[in-house]
Order: structure tokens, then sequence, then C-alpha cells
């Protein structure tokens, strides 16, 4: 049994899919999901019958959003407000 294989990008790729294109060629969607997660978007949407799989999908939606919060956080903590 193969535990990690390499998908053919004409197929549904779960998380421990490896990636057989592109800037992180070889690496498990997982990984890249914590590397650079709206880049499986781009992926998704570009490149010809590359599709992840719903389940992977919720887990790219969800870093994105986890650091989008994180970011606007860390704006409010930017904020001076001595000048107020």
């Amino acid at each position: 049994m193969v535990k990690n294989p390499v998908y053919s990008i004409t197929m549904e790729t779960e998380l421990t899919g490896i990636i057989n294109f592109g800037k992180y060629r070889g690496r498990t969607i997982s990984d890249i999901i914590d590397l650079d997660a709206s880049y499986l978007l781009w992926a998704d949407k570009n490149v010809k019958e590359f599709k992840l799989s719903r389940k992977a999908l919720y887990e790219v939606f969800d870093a994105i959003l986890k650091e989008e919060k994180d970011k606007q956080i860390q704006d409010l903590k930017d904020i001076d407000l001595d000048w107020c």
C-alpha cells in the first residue's frame, strides 16, 4: 500500500496527496496549506484538471480565514491609541 501517492493532476486531491507541478512540487496538500493556502485556490482554479477534494477545500478556506483574522488582530494591536 502506497502511503502518500503522487496524484495525477487529473484526480481529486486529498490532504495527504502530493502535487506534481509548480513551485510546491513534491509537497503534500497539507504542507502547502500551512505554507501558502491561497496557492491551492489558485491551482484549483487555474491548473487544468487539478481539483481539491471538498475536505481539502474546507481546510484551505479555514487556513485563509485564520490568516486574515490574525492579520486583523495584529493591525488592531498596532494602532497607537495614545494620540486619542
